[in-house]
């Protein structure tokens, strides 16, 4: 959430849309922080989806990887992007790795 004068900061005063879906609140986050709000996040925050809502499939995984790299490239640059991949795929090997060997011990 955030507040009506907020859009100022934006092209055409509203909000991007380089990202159709799973990357755009980042982008807008990233854009209004660059412009000097405080952006926070609240881990109790839910968000209710009525009459569905994002489907989880291999289609949509790969929207979100390819929007993903597509942020990075464009708010990093290639070699930045590239080295952040790479950290958010160890991260993510790393914790599914502690998952595995934390239920094999038990």
């Amino acid at each position: 959430m955030f507040p009506h004068n907020l859009l100022a900061i934006f092209p055409d005063k509203t909000l991007p849309e380089t990202f159709w879906m799973y990357v755009e609140d980042m982008e807008w986050c990233w854009l209004a922080r660059k412009a000097g709000y405080k952006v926070a996040f609240v881990p109790e925050g839910r968000v209710l989806h009525y009459g569905g809502g994002s489907a989880h499939s291999d289609k949509t995984r790969k929207m979100m990887d390819k929007n993903f790299k597509q942020f990075f490239k464009l708010y990093y640059g290639n070699l930045y992007s590239k080295v952040l991949l790479l950290l958010i795929k160890i991260l993510f090997l790393s914790q599914w790795r502690q998952y595995i060997f934390k239920n094999v011990r038990k």
